[in-house]
């Protein structure tokens, strides 16, 4: 079961890195995975989005801006 839903994991990841600009350029302002979803686990705890993709583009814009 542990390993289905990991291949199943896998594959969400390759198809939104191929199919979804969101979600490229949200990864790309974070660079590694662990930590974009270090954020993406951080940012829902405290904001209500009405859609995956504000949720990715917020990420990505928030990333863009100097501190």
């Amino acid at each position: 079961m542990l390993v289905t839903l990991n291949l199943l994991a896998f594959a969400f990841h390759a198809a939104a890195m191929l199919a979804v600009l969101a979600w490229k350029q949200a990864m790309a302002a974070h660079g590694a995975a662990y930590r974009f979803f270090e954020h993406l686990r951080t940012i829902v705890a405290y904001v209500v989005f009405e859609s995956w993709d504000q949720l990715l583009r917020s990420i990505a814009a928030a990333a863009i801006r100097p501190p």
